[in-house]
């Protein structure tokens, strides 16, 4: 008697892994391996009776899923033929056939999943790209409104410092008197008095205070920004903008 020498598990196994579909088509795999385990009798009884299994199977066309368990159905097969020690010796062989099929089967199972999880990670990573990039636009949009902001305020608190003396109307006259004693111009007509007040209303003092506290509204804002919570005061710059929407450097995009 001549022992063959045993093909390598491993590449029984991709070999199996490779062309073998159907339920026949695998046991006539296995008998084709276990003849090559040794040309004892038993052996060569036990690949027929495997070769005779997959003749009878070959009815049944259904693709197999789960190839190392027909593997071990064959092994326990020849085990079933008795206990001799060469038939016994195929029949590990099988098993051992079926272990490797099995990690062959797991690791292309396990390479599917991550195949398939490649296109999510790509557009999951380019989704967290453009929340970035989304991030930094909307950072640098609030420096630029921020800064928009202070410069209005700079400019508005110039012209109002050109001016030396606050206002006061003469009872519901058109008759404007500067805090000095001097009299403005008075207006023509009754129309006037409506802008009088409007004037005084909006005395250089009362512009000045409000100035500083816009000013205080956008230094508290930058500072809670600093520190990482504008505590849902996102809206509060474009409503101090909205006045300077005729302004140039104003961006409809701050439109609140």
């Amino acid at each position: 008697m001549t022992t063959k020498p045993y093909p390598s598990e491993q590449e029984a196994a991709a070999t199996f892994a490779r062309e073998y579909t159907d339920r026949a088509a695998v046991i006539r795999w296995c008998a084709d391996r276990v003849r090559w385990v040794d040309g004892s009798e038993a052996v060569q009884d036990a690949a027929e009776y495997l070769h005779d299994l997959s003749t009878r199977a070959q009815a049944d066309a259904t693709p197999v899923t789960d190839r190392p368990a027909v593997i071990r159905w064959c092994a326990q097969q020849i085990h079933s033929m008795g206990g001799n020690a060469d038939a016994e010796r195929a029949a590990e062989y099988l098993d051992d056939l079926a272990v490797e099929a099995q990690e062959a089967r797991d690791e292309a199972e396990a390479q599917a999943h991550l195949d398939a999880l490649v296109p999510l990670v790509d557009s999951l990573a380019a989704e967290a790209q453009q929340r970035r990039t989304a991030a930094q636009e909307s950072e640098d949009t609030v420096d630029d409104l921020m800064q928009f902001l202070r410069d209005r305020l700079d400019e508005d608190e110039r012209i109002a410092r050109r001016v030396e003396s606050s206002w006061r109307q003469i009872g519901e006259t058109g008759v404007i008197v500067a805090s000095d004693g001097d009299r403005a111009e008075e207006c023509a007509n009754g129309n006037w008095t409506g802008i009088a007040e409007h004037i005084t209303q909006h005395d250089p003092k009362r512009v000045l205070r409000e100035i500083d506290a816009k000013r205080r509204i956008v230094d508290r804002y930058a500072w809670l920004r600093e520190h990482g919570d504008t505590g849902g005061t996102a809206w509060v710059l474009p409503l101090l903008a909205l006045p300077y929407a005729d302004r140039p450097g104003y961006r409809e995009e701050w439109r609140p």
